[in-house]
C-alpha cells in the first residue's frame, strides 16, 4: 500500500546489520546478520538458526548470500571466502585463498542456471563450479614441483615429484569443510620417478636410490648412482 510496517519480532534488529535475506522454505526466511549469525523468521517470530558455522560467520562477517540448487546456503564473507551450509546448519565447504580464491573478501555470490556459482571478490570475479565431479590440484593444494607417477596404495593417493613424495590428505569425516591438501613424506627429499606396490610395501624409485615408503616416512634400502623406474614382473 505505499507504506512500510515493522513485522512482527522485527525490532529484535533494531541495533543489527542485516546482510542477506534467503528463502528457507515456504513459511520461513534466512536473516544473516554482521554481529550475530543467523536467524529464522516464520512471519511471527525470529529465531537463532544454530549452525556449526556460528563462530566463522561472525568472526568473518557475513557480506552477501545465495541459495544453492542443491538448497544449500553459500555464505560470502569479508574475511573468510565462502561458507557453505546445508539447512540443518552442519558445515559443508569453506571456499577460500587455500582452496583456489584468489581472495577472501567476497562481496556478492550468485547461483546460475547450469548449477555453478559466481562471485565478486575484492580483486576479481570467480566461478565455482559447485556440482562438478572433478578437482583441481596445484601447487595451493600442496604439491611441490612437477608430479612424474601417481599411485593409490593401501587406500591412500601418493604422487612423486621432483622432489619428493607426497600423499593426499583427506578431511576427516567430522571436519569435512577442511580443504583436502598433499603433504610430504618424511626422508624423501630426492627426484622420484615411479612407485611399485608389492603387499603392504611400496617401493620408490629415486635419484639416491629405491625407498620403502610406509605410511608418511620412507626408508632408504637400495643406495645407487641414478636411478630410472622400477615395474612389477608377472612372472
Amino acid at each position: 500500500g505505499g507504506s512500510l510496517h515493522l513485522v512482527p519480532d522485527g525490532e529484535k534488529f533494531s541495533h543489527e546489520l542485516i546482510y542477506t535475506i534467503l528463502t528457507y522454505s515456504a513459511t520461513k526466511i534466512v536473516i544473516g546478520t554482521r554481529a550475530k549469525g543467523l536467524f529464522l523468521f516464520d512471519g511471527a517470530s525470529a529465531a537463532p538458526f544454530r549452525t556449526d558455522a556460528d563462530s566463522l560467520l561472525i568472526k568473518n562477517q557475513i557480506y552477501n548470500g545465495t541459495m544453492l540448487p542443491d538448497g544449500n546456503f553459500a555464505l560470502a564473507t569479508v574475511r573468510g571466502g565462502v561458507i557453505i551450509i546445508d539447512k540443518y546448519g552442519r558445515l559443508q565447504k569453506i571456499l577460500d585463498e587455500s582452496s583456489g580464491l584468489q581472495d577472501n573478501t567476497v562481496l556478492f555470490a550468485f547461483s546460475d542456471a547450469q548449477y555453478g556459482m559466481w562471485l565478486a571478490l575484492n580483486n576479481g570475479i570467480t566461478r565455482v563450479e559447485i556440482a562438478s565431479p572433478l578437482t583441481i590440484f596445484t601447487e595451493q593444494a600442496g604439491i611441490k614441483s612437477y608430479v612424474q607417477s601417481m599411485i593409490r596404495h593401501n587406500g591412500r593417493l601418493y604422487v612423486a615429484t621432483g622432489v619428493g613424495v607426497y600423499y593426499l590428505d583427506l578431511p576427516s569425516l567430522r571436519n569435512v569443510a577442511s580443504p583436502a591438501e598433499f603433504k610430504p613424506v618424511s626422508g624423501i627429499a630426492t627426484q622420484c620417478w615411479s612407485f611399485v606396490s608389492i603387499g603392504n610395501s611400496l617401493l620408490v624409485a629415486t635419484g639416491d636410490g629405491v625407498y620403502k615408503n610406509e605410511g608418511d616416512r620412507g626408508t632408504l634400502i637400495q643406495k645407487q648412482g641414478a636411478s630410472s623406474f622400477l615395474w612389477r614382473s608377472n612372472r
